[in-house]
């Protein structure tokens, strides 16, 4: 009977342990995903985009601990739920179930949601000065400013290794000293003000490297700041080479609280520190007299076909320059606007303006979408300051170059669009056949309906380029896919 009861108060106790191990694991998972849950919610609200879901692989893992999954639909109403309520063909991203079975079987508009959500968004944020703004201020201000001690600046086109062109009045025709510049703008992502020393620093310049060149490059270092929003800008400018630039071994250079540019340790292990530029400027100027002296200069020509095979636009530029130098579009040259915030690419004097797109292969889509207020993936709109979409890629096969190209109304294309894409047909036997024995999908855009209308100039056109002065072996092999 003794040995009953202590088996009895044995089991009671295991039960209790049970209890409150189970309560235990109940309330903690209750807490844990409520936790979880509001970061997924809050992720949404930021991103209005199912893309970077990656970022919440740390909380996936421990959901999947307990055996349970986090359902990716935006709208969907239960995010979190046992791994038995996932689809069993939802396991494609990230091995593991993502869509819910109740998410699965019914029409989502989640997509369209986060689109309209983000340009909202957009639109309420008003102006913001980010990095390709900042840098044009910074061009037409040292236009104005320096030509008050007699040099020209001249503001070259997007993509470019130079970002202006500067010489002394008094100098030969044509002859140029190449600048990059690089800004610390008045601004923070979200619009606001910075303040004048941030992190103890008095300054920082991001993507400083891969300027080095035989011509030779100055690096102009800008820092914007304003007391308040109406007030005029405080501007303070640095020097140094593209090679004293290169030599950094950190990603950033930096300002410290003595007012120096620099770092203090580059890859030589040697410090390199540079003083603010006097009020007059002279010393940059000084630096520019003196390369002019050693011949280290650019005529417009070398300046304007110098890209800069980092930026993301230098497909883009290439092409165009294909397409000018071939005068494919309306028989005609491209020209290019200087600096880089405008909303067109290219244009020709007295007739339209272009955006230009890079066809995507093998799935053969293109974008139609653009950057607005610190915003990616906003749709262009109809009152957009352009004509018309150029859709093109340059491509190699068997030492050959080609560029295949077509040119959309802004308007069909618009009219046409899948949310901020567009998919377009290979509808050119030409092109069929370039492409045949590669991975493109064949039957890309069969399903747009704007090829269902009577427009006979929605053919994809083929046009085969040869290595130029204009388009080198070496840029066209940067920028073309090889098929």
């Amino acid at each position: 009977m003794k040995r009953s009861r202590e088996e009895s108060q044995s089991n009671i106790f295991f039960l209790k342990f049970c209890f409150l191990k189970y309560l235990y694991k109940v309330f903690l998972l209750k807490y844990l995903f409520k936790v979880i849950q509001a970061s997924i919610e809050e992720r949404f609200t930021r991103y209005s985009t199912l893309m970077k879901w990656s970022r919440l692989n740390d909380y996936k893992r421990i959901v999947w601990k307990f055996e349970y999954c986090i359902c990716s639909r935006q709208d969907c109403n239960s995010r979190i739920q046992s791994e038995n309520n996932f689809a069993k063909d939802s396991t494609a991203s990230f091995k593991k179930k993502r869509i819910c079975k109740y998410c699965d079987h019914k029409q989502s508009n989640a997509m369209n949601d986060a689109r309209d959500n983000r340009e909202q968004r957009a639109r309420q944020a008003g102006m913001k000065k980010n990095n390709t703004v900042t840098e044009d201020i910074f061009a037409q201000w040292i236009q104005a400013e320096f030509k008050r001690y007699g040099w020209e600046v001249l503001i070259l086109p997007e993509a470019r290794l130079n970002d202006v062109l500067i010489r002394h009045k008094d100098w030969q025709h044509d002859m140029w000293i190449g600048v990059q510049l690089k800004t610390d703008g008045a601004y923070h992502d979200d619009g606001t003000l910075k303040p004048d020393i941030i992190d103890f620093q008095k300054g920082k310049f991001s993507h400083c490297h891969g300027y080095v060149h035989s011509n030779h490059i100055q690096l102009l270092f800008g820092k914007f700041r304003k007391q308040y929003e109406e007030a005029e800008y405080d501007v303070t400018l640095w020097q140094m080479s593209a090679k004293q630039a290169d030599n950094a071994s950190g990603r950033d250079i930096r300002v410290n609280m003595d007012n120096d540019i620099g770092y203090d340790l580059g890859k030589d292990k040697k410090r390199f520190r540079e003083k603010r530029l006097s009020e007059d400027y002279q010393e940059f100027f000084d630096k520019c007299q003196n390369l002019y002296s050693d011949g280290r200069v650019w005529t417009y020509r070398e300046a304007f076909l110098c890209i800069d095979q980092k930026n993301n636009a230098c497909k883009e530029v290439a092409l165009m320059i294909a397409l000018s130098e071939n005068k494919l579009i309306e028989n005609a040259e491209l020209e290019y606007p200087r600096g880089n915030a405008h909303i067109y690419d290219c244009f020709q004097t007295g007739k339209k303006k272009y955006q230009c797109k890079s066809i995507r292969l093998p799935s053969g889509k293109v974008s139609l979408s653009h950057r607005v207020n610190g915003f990616e993936a906003i749709r262009y709109k109809e009152e957009d300051d352009f004509d018309s979409f150029i859709f093109g890629k340059i491509l190699q096969r068997e030492d050959k170059y080609y560029v295949i190209y077509l040119v959309v109304e802004k308007n069909m294309a618009l009219q046409f669009s899948e949310g901020c894409t567009m998919n377009l047909r290979y509808n050119n036997t030409h092109i069929q056949n370039l492409l045949a024995s590669s991975n493109v999908n064949m039957n890309a855009g069969s399903k747009n309906k704007m090829y269902d209308t009577s427009n006979s100039s929605l053919q994809m056109q083929l046009y085969e380029i040869q290595p130029t002065a204009t388009l080198s072996k070496e840029l066209l092999d940067r920028v073309c896919d090889v098929l």
